[in-house]
């Protein structure tokens, strides 16, 4: 497993939020809670903390502490965590739907279906928690998945060069994402 160290915070809030992403199969990135990965905590958040005694303690530990507004945070976790689970959990829900395919549905899902729904699988109460207290932030990203799914549709039903465009499109964001 692959750590990516990160530190946020912002002194003219007394905010300061710290995190170990660790990139693997079983990581929960941007957040960890002890109640989902008692063995491997990998999120912080330090408000009654010095901001500058955590970035030290960070930037000693490798990470690269950076200043961010807390509305800013929220909305880049509204994005990057919350909105990933809610489309995991809107798959897995659709799946469900099909009835009696289920088994059919588990014999032959492969490693794509596996990796989209792996979040879907974590602690429901926990999430519920997430959701409800993110909702100002993730309710917009959820509105803009809307439409990037209805565009998706479109696209299929048009055919030809637009669902190409649309398709790579996606896949040069998602180089960028990875750079």
């Amino acid at each position: 497993m692959q750590l990516a160290p990160y530190a946020w915070g912002d002194t003219s809030y007394g905010y300061f939020a710290s995190w170990f992403a660790c990139n693997g199969p079983q990581s929960h990135h941007w957040f960890c809670d002890p109640r989902i990965d008692r063995t491997n905590t990998r999120a912080l958040t330090l408000s009654d903390t010095d901001p500058r005694t955590a970035a030290s303690l960070w930037t000693a530990l490798g990470a690269r502490p950076r200043s961010i507004a807390p509305t800013l945070h929220d909305a880049l976790v509204a994005l990057t965590s919350h909105l990933p689970y809610a489309a995991s959990v809107s798959l897995v829900r659709t799946l469900r739907r099909t009835g009696s395919m289920t088994r059919e549905l588990a014999e032959v899902a492969g490693p794509g279906l596996r990796d989209t729904t792996r979040i879907a699988g974590s602690s429901a109460s926990l999430w519920a928690e997430i959701l409800s207290l993110n909702g100002p932030k993730l309710i917009p990203a959820l509105e803009l998945l809307e439409r990037e799914v209805r565009a998706l549709r479109h696209a299929i039903a048009e055919g030809g060069p637009a669902l190409q465009a649309h398709l790579e499109e996606a896949r040069a964001f998602r180089e960028e994402l990875s750079r």
